[in-house]
């Protein structure tokens, strides 16, 4: 069971899941994959000039040795750019694997970290703003930031699905202010559909 799920008080239900989307964990990766290639092509160059440099330049040339202490410069700077990048992905992604949020009939939910938890919980009579930011391939894939604003905290994610996220808080939230039951999605009519057919 998920973080979310035990957390759960008696008579409160999830009305909509939250979780990391998979294209901003690809791009990622794809340009950790180009900061590698580049990465390599540099080395690959700075050994090129250092084995064919000075035939082509002429040994007494002295800017042959500018151009290979240069370029062995410039590849070790590569290296640990790659390096940064590579340690800075591989920590987004493990926090990634346990990021999830909800929004249940009472709270809106957040959870991190997969060794060490964080949660960030208010209650839907909390929720003092809700905001969602999508880029032009947000829209067209369907995920985007949402942030949420209460009692002076603020906690935003990047997810699928965030445009119906930020909607359904939104919601219950008027569902709560107007007094009725929350019973305002498909999940939760058809468990109250299943709790009076057992009652009957």
């Amino acid at each position: 069971m998920s973080d979310v799920g035990s957390s759960l008080v008696s008579g409160e239900t999830v009305v909509r899941w939250g979780r990391v989307h998979w294209f901003p964990v690809a791009s990622r990766f794809f340009w950790l994959a180009v900061s590698a290639g580049m990465g390599w092509a540099l080395v690959w160059w700075r050994e090129w000039i250092a084995r064919e440099g000075f035939g082509l330049m002429g040994e007494a040339d002295p800017a042959a040795g500018v151009v290979a202490q240069a370029g062995l410069g410039i590849a070790a700077v590569a290296v640990a750019a790659f390096g940064l990048k590579a340690v800075g992905v591989l920590v987004w992604a493990l926090g990634a694997v346990g990021r999830e949020a909800a929004v249940t009939t009472r709270r809106v939910i957040f959870t991190s970290g997969v060794l060490r938890r964080r949660a960030f919980e208010a209650a839907l009579g909390e929720v003092s703003a809700v905001s969602i930011r999508q880029g032009v391939l947000g829209r067209v894939l369907g995920y985007g930031v949402v942030e949420v604003g209460a009692g002076g905290r603020r906690r935003r994610m990047e997810m699928g699905g965030a445009v119906g996220f930020g909607r359904e808080i939104e919601k219950m939230r008027a569902v709560l202010e107007s007094g009725g039951t929350g019973l305002n999605t498909e999940a939760q009519r058809t468990q109250s559909r299943e709790g009076r057919r057992a009652k009957a």
